[in-house]
């Protein structure tokens, strides 16, 4: 039974092997992952999110994150949350 399956055609790799799509998610994404800006933002956002926010009334937990900009902004975020 278990040979059957090995030579089973829907698990042999195609003779001709298809060129490689990308699903517009998948474009999305790497598109993202390569803007450097919308990256780090992402990344402070998450590094200075409450480990706990259902406690932070009672712990007072405070994570803070600066980010420069290229263009010499600055954005702050506290929380989880950018500052304006």
């Amino acid at each position: 039974f278990a040979g059957r399956l090995l030579l089973d055609g829907c698990f042999l790799p195609p003779s001709t092997p298809k060129p490689l799509v990308l699903s517009p998610f998948s474009v999305l994404l790497l598109e993202t992952l390569n803007d450097d800006e919308l990256l780090a933002q992402w990344f402070a956002q998450f590094m200075t999110a409450p480990k706990y926010p259902m406690l932070l009334d009672q712990t007072g937990e405070q994570r803070r994150a600066t980010l420069e900009h290229k263009d010499g902004s600055v954005s702050r975020f506290e929380n989880g949350q950018k500052d304006d």
